[in-house]
């Protein structure tokens, strides 16, 4: 069933459920269908072409859901935008550009002009009408609700990798992405203020609104405020986020042993494993996924010991190759790659899509390692590997290693083409001070007979994406120009 349909639904048989507590206010099931029907009338108005993609130029997530379900409910396909500047760089051609309540961003409409775009607006005065009709009853879900929507790939190369998850792809899927987590009615699951662009703000919510629970969105300046560890079942971070949370007051706070805390987007350190535990749950999960796969592993931490090695979802299919695609034996480094699960490339971008999708298999552009019980280690990025006197380490073992040993927020190892070879440095934001000592005995450990030749430096806070991942392009000019 289509999106629109599991929430009418549920509209029908559990109305007063919750479905969405945005910004500390709480919808209903009934009341989440009639913002959806209001928008859905009004657009119906301005009659969307179906041809054309749906840019949706909207600041609040709940609002993007609300105008985005409703075109996918007119058999429209919609992506998330999250400036200006995408209108080009999203590479669709004419589009449809829509903005909500708040009004065209600046700049929006002159663009949308320039570039041969349709304009489309919903007003909050328009989806709340929608609330009204459904005062006495609820409109059968159209039968074509069949419009797609776009994911996004983190675009830090400048250029976005586009996925599209269609309505019949969507409905799939929805069993991979709420088992694993075991989501269910009874669920409330906090995203935070993740954008429809990512797959955490995309999937997760479509998952938990198919099965009948609750999303926690939370678009204020302080993201922690809707962080109630006691009401949630379920919590998504990533490492800036988490750091956040960990710095919260601990007065009046209560844990949740029942809640799992799901984290995302980077390597989860030692000391902030043991740190979550004993303030929020004893359920401090790890997850990697990947916006052209979805949720790839789930891992719960019992010990540091899991940390390094996730335990692959099931369903899933992970090998490890050699530079001639050969799957090589449990214990060595090779190139990760995994049997793909509907999505088989990029839209509109056959070249990119023959080099990361061969063969059935989708090729992120990762090293890893499998063990003998089928657990991956995921070892950095093929293109982050460091080259010292022609061998090529790959850098996450490194960057683990001195993060654990110093207590640091975070660290990025790389290398610069320098007059001796390739120099390597050493980026490490810190959290608190380190003595020279601490800092030649972490580089001697992970770093061997290296350490003398590295280049450390010490940052305030590392540049990072939407998904929290450190832009290391951006790190390298910030440090070196």
């Amino acid at each position: 069933m289509a999106l629109i349909g599991s929430i009418v639904s549920h509209a029908r048989t559990a109305p007063g459920r919750t479905a969405v507590v945005n910004n500390g206010q709480t919808y209903s099931y009934r009341a989440f269908a009639g913002l959806i029907a209001g928008a859905r009338a009004v657009l119906a108005r301005q009659s969307p072409p179906t041809d054309r993609v749906a840019v949706l130029c909207v600041d609040a997530p709940f609002d993007a859901w609300i105008i985005g379900i409703a075109l996918r409910s007119l058999g429209v396909t919609t992506v998330n935008a999250r400036s200006v500047e995408d209108i080009g760089r999203l590479n669709l051609g004419p589009v449809s550009v829509v903005w909500g309540e708040a009004g065209p961003w600046p700049g929006l409409a002159a663009e949308a002009e320039r570039a041969g775009c349709s304009s489309l607006a919903v007003s909050q005065a328009d989806c709340l009408g929608g609330v009204q009709a459904l005062a006495s009853s609820l409109p059968e879900p159209p039968d074509d609700a069949g419009g797609g929507h776009i994911l996004l790939t983190s675009g830090t190369t400048g250029v976005y990798k586009k996925i599209l998850a269609s309505a019949a792809q969507e409905a799939r899927n929805v069993a991979s992405r709420a088992e694993p987590f075991g989501l269910n009615a009874a669920s409330v699951v906090n995203v935070f203020d993740f954008g429809g662009w990512t797959g955490i703000g995309y999937r997760y919510p479509v998952a938990v609104w198919t099965v009948g629970g609750a999303v926690v969105i939370d678009q204020s300046v302080d993201g922690r405020r809707s962080f109630r560890p006691q009401e949630l079942t379920h919590a998504f971070v990533q490492p800036q986020l988490l750091a956040e949370l960990l710095a919260t007051p601990t007065e009046g706070a209560q844990r949740n042993d029942a809640m799992m805390l799901a984290f995302g987007g980077g390597v989860l350190s030692v000391a902030h494993w043991r740190a979550a535990r004993e303030r929020f749950t004893d359920a401090v999960c790890t997850t990697i996924g990947a916006t052209e796969i979805g949720n790839l592993t789930l891992t719960r931490i019992e010990s540091p010991e899991d940390l390094p090695w996730h335990r692959v979802c099931e369903g899933i299919e992970v090998q490890i190759v050699d530079d001639n695609d050969q799957p090589l034996p449990a214990g060595q480094t090779g190139v990760v790659r995994m049997r793909t699960t509907g999505v088989e490339g990029y839209l509109g971008d056959p070249q990119t899509s023959a080099a990361f999708f061969r063969g059935g298999f989708f090729y992120p552009g990762d090293l890893g390692v499998l063990r003998e019980d089928g657990r991956l280690s995921l070892q950095g990025r093929v293109t982050d590997v460091i080259n010292v006197g022609g061998d090529k380490i790959a850098t996450t073992p490194i960057e683990t290693l001195i993060q654990d040993r110093l207590g640091a927020e975070a660290v990025c190892v790389f290398s610069v083409p320098g007059q001796d070879g390739e120099a390597v440095h050493v980026a490490i934001q810190p959290g608190r001070p380190i003595k020279p000592a601490e800092l030649k005995a972490a580089l001697v450990e992970a770093l061997a007979g290296l350490a003398e030749q590295v280049q450390a430096h010490q940052v305030a806070a590392f540049p990072r994406n939407h998904m929290g991942k450190i832009e290391r392009a951006a790190l390298k000019q910030r440090l070196l120009g």
